[in-house]
């Protein structure tokens, strides 16, 4: 027969795997995923004569743009404002991926702690 004591890591462990299922199960409804982020600019167009020229909100625009980074070198795209809503959305699927993937770690490394717990009361 376990003593109390010795059922209360195998609680635990069970609870970290349950937590552990439901973010494994999170996961499926990720859609797309993306890297980098999208920004929505008005600019001047450097014409001396222009409206943009000596008044800040009659620049032109809105433009999108995707940056990110290449091969440690910062990538700039310009995108059209379906592109930027639709990578928008998947930039935040990222975001939440790698939230979800930190959460399954930590919850690992509890459930690797609690287990070496038990081990060394035996």
């Amino acid at each position: 027969m376990s003593s109390p004591k010795s059922s209360l890591p195998q609680k635990r462990l069970r609870r970290l795997e349950k937590l552990y299922g439901r973010l494994k199960r999170s996961l499926v409804g990720i859609g797309f995923i993306f890297p980098g982020s999208i920004v929505k600019r008005f600019m001047p167009c450097g014409k001396p004569s222009c409206r943009c020229a000596t008044d800040v909100s009659k620049r032109h625009g809105p433009y999108y743009e995707w940056t990110r980074k290449l091969k440690g070198k910062t990538v700039t795209v310009r995108l059209t404002a379906g592109q930027a809503l639709r990578y928008e959305d998947w930039i935040r699927n990222r975001r939440k991926l790698k939230k979800i993937l930190m959460r399954m770690q930590a919850v690992s490394i509890q459930a690797a702690q609690t287990q070496t717990t038990t081990m060394l009361r035996h």
